[in-house]
């Protein structure tokens, strides 16, 4: 049986601050490092409706469709709008990595939080105040997938804005427009956690902002969707990290220190009190679920920034086709500062390098499948056999 998820639950009374009411076996604050970067297949707009079904508002968006632009456009160096995320700076195109963890005294500035391997959260919502009400059509979110614990799970991550937020754990919030990425089968309990950087302005997406004090910003992690109903993934959560407090001060819009986790138990709603919580506890203080909203340079987004001509060539193309791993290592030549992307062996996109300022160009993805495309977002293409 499916469920869908809803935010139809009574009101009650705010919990207590810091750790209360969790259950501390199944809700252990670590840490992780190690993010693996997934691209989406496929994106799709929609609606979330208050029975907790979705309402779809557009047609499947593939990544690798060229008759849509190919790979995702280029975003701006930051994520302008909302910021829980904290990346490095690139665009989107190229991706922007987790940074900025050893401000909170972690091993490395790619290090986050989480509740432990085999915590369960696949419905969470947070507030946010955006910088301004400009919609934002570039995306980044960060989670752990554990699903069952062995094999892989197809993957879909549906994240969703609306205006306002509940702060008296009633869980009366407001969900509205959002999109929903689809990522095909994931390796489940990989070790890593997981992100994604994709810009959406090649296919007219968005997220609605809002800079009311406070908006709400939710998060689904599902493994299936059939145009209506998202099934909760087996088991899976966001990474945490904060917009503002004790080291996460300087990120985009604000929020504030209560979350509502559908972990008590996980059944695709949040039940008041029990699943209303204070993020108060630990840097960046006060925390949220990582999530970073920016804005695209249409221009750039149409064109890619392609020029009149292309210079790519490639000296060395070395694969390790060893499950479960199956790491690519991809060494090259080409015009300083173009953009250059690899597919998979079934077409789908994987990521992207950009050239230096030298022409030395170098991309390494794991878990990969064998015979990769390479091509530079211009169109020039060359093929790495990878074997089977």
């Amino acid at each position: 049986m499916q469920t869908n998820i809803s935010s139809l639950v009574p009101a009650v009374a705010l919990m207590a601050m810091g750790l209360a009411g969790w259950n501390a076996d199944a809700k252990e604050l670590q840490i992780i490092g190690h993010p693996e970067k997934v691209m989406p297949r496929k994106a799709m707009q929609v609606r979330f409706n208050a029975d907790g079904t979705v309402t779809p508002l557009s047609d499947w968006f593939y990544f690798e469709d060229s008759s849509r632009g190919g790979e995702p456009g280029i975003a701006s160096s930051s994520l302008n709008l909302f910021d829980s995320f904290e990346n490095d700076g690139n665009n989107c195109i190229v991706g922007g990595t987790p940074t900025g963890g050893t401000a909170c005294g972690l091993p490395g500035g790619g290090y986050r939080w989480f509740f432990g391997r085999s915590y369960c959260n696949m419905f969470t919502v947070g507030s946010f105040t955006a910088t301004s009400t400009t919609s934002g059509d570039r995306l980044e979110v960060a989670w752990y997938w554990y699903c069952t614990g062995s094999g892989a799970e197809e993957c879909f991550v549906g994240v969703f804005t609306g205006d306002p937020f509940d702060s008296t754990c009633a869980a009366n919030y407001v969900l509205g427009m959002g999109v929903i990425l689809g990522f095909g089968s994931l390796p489940c309990d990989s070790g890593d956690y997981f992100y994604t950087d994709a810009c959406l302005c090649d296919f007219g997406m968005a997220l609605d902002m809002f800079t009311s004090t406070y908006a709400t910003i939710g998060g689904v992690l599902a493994k299936a969707f059939d145009g209506e109903t998202l099934t909760p993934a087996t088991c899976g959560q966001f990474m945490l990290w904060g917009a503002d407090g004790c080291c996460g001060g300087g990120l985009a819009g604000t929020h504030g220190d209560l979350e509502y986790d559908d972990d008590y138990p996980p059944d695709g709603k949040h039940t008041p009190f029990d699943e209303c919580y204070s993020t108060n506890f630990e840097c960046p203080d006060p925390m949220h679920w990582m999530v970073g909203v920016g804005t695209c340079d249409p221009e750039v987004c149409a064109d890619h920034g392609c020029g009149a001509s292309v210079n790519c060539r490639f000296k060395s193309m070395k694969c390790r086709i060893t499950p479960p791993h199956n790491k690519l290592i991809l060494k090259g030549t080409g015009t300083a500062d173009r953009t250059l992307c690899v597919r998979d062996g079934a077409g789908a996109y994987v990521g992207c390098a950009q050239v230096g300022a030298d022409g030395k160009w170098k991309f390494v993805q794991r878990k990969v499948a064998p015979g990769a495309h390479v091509r530079d977002v211009c169109g020039s293409v060359r093929t790495a056999e990878c074997g089977g």
